[in-house]
C-alpha cells in the first residue's frame, strides 16, 4: 500500500495538495551505561561485608555462625596468635566475583607475612567473593609463593568446581606457631555444615604477626 499510494502522488500531485501527512516522532533509546567490574570495584558497587567478631572461632562455632548467617558477610577474628576469617557463598559466586582493583591491592600491607627478606605472594585467604577487599589487609596475608601458586591454587580450583552447583561456607584458621612459622587451615562445608574438602599448609618462614 505504502508504494502505490507514493506512486498516486507522483502521478496526480494536485490531489495531495492539502494532505497533511503526520509522523510519529520515533521514540529515542536510552541506552544504559554499562560499567565494568572494575568500575564497579572502584564505586563500591561490589563487595563482601566484613563483620569483626570479638571471640576466637573453632571448626563448629564457625559452622554455627555460617549456618545462620546471609551469603557474603565475612566473620573475621584476629590476635596475636591467630588470624580467621568465616564466610558464606551462594552456587556459582566463584564466576560471579571475578574482578580486581589492583590500584587499591598494590600498596597493601598484609597483616601478617614472612620476615626479612623471604619472597612471598599477597594471598587472599578466600579466593572467591574477593571484590572490593583488595584494599582490606584483613582478608590477604603475605605467604609461600610455591604453595599459593600450586598447593593452595590447586586446591581452590576444586572449591570453585564444587560450587558450581552448591551453596558453600567457608572457614579460614591460620595460626601462629611456637616457632614463628604459620599454619594455614581452610575447611570448605556445604550448605547443611558437612565438610567437603579441608587442607592445611604449613609456611616455616618467621612471621611478622601484627
Amino acid at each position: 500500500m505504502i508504494i502505490v499510494s507514493a506512486f498516486l502522488r507522483w502521478l496526480t500531485p494536485y490531489k495531495y495538495v492539502d494532505e497533511v501527512i503526520e509522523r510519529k516522532p520515533k521514540k529515542q533509546k536510552h541506552k544504559q551505561q554499562k560499567l565494568t567490574a572494575e568500575e564497579m570495584l572502584e564505586h563500591g558497587m561490589l563487595g563482601v561485608r566484613v563483620v569483626e567478631v570479638g571471640e576466637k572461632f573453632d571448626a563448629q562455632s564457625a559452622t554455627e555462625r555460617l549456618l545462620g548467617s546471609e551469603v557474603d558477610i565475612v566473620y573475621f577474628y584476629h590476635d596475636k596468635q591467630t588470624h580467621q576469617v568465616a564466610v558464606s557463598f551462594d552456587p556459582k559466586s566463584a564466576w560471579k566475583y571475578q574482578a580486581r582493583s589492583n590500584s587499591k591491592r598494590k600498596n597493601l600491607k598484609p597483616m601478617l607475612y614472612p620476615e626479612g627478606k623471604t619472597s612471598y605472594d599477597r594471598t587472599h585467604i578466600i579466593p572467591i567473593g574477593f571484590h572490593g577487599t583488595e584494599s582490606d589487609n584483613r582478608l590477604l596475608v603475605g605467604w609461600n609463593s610455591r604453595q599459593n601458586r600450586v598447593d593452595i591454587n590447586r586446591f581452590e580450583r576444586k572449591v570453585r568446581e564444587y560450587n558450581k552447583n552448591h551453596k558453600i561456607l567457608w572457614f579460614a584458621d591460620i595460626a601462629k606457631e611456637p616457632d614463628g612459622s604459620a599454619t594455614w587451615k581452610a575447611i570448605v562445608m556445604d550448605e547443611t555444615g558437612t565438610v567437603r574438602m579441608k587442607h592445611t599448609w604449613h609456611d616455616r618462614s618467621k612471621f611478622v604477626w601484627q
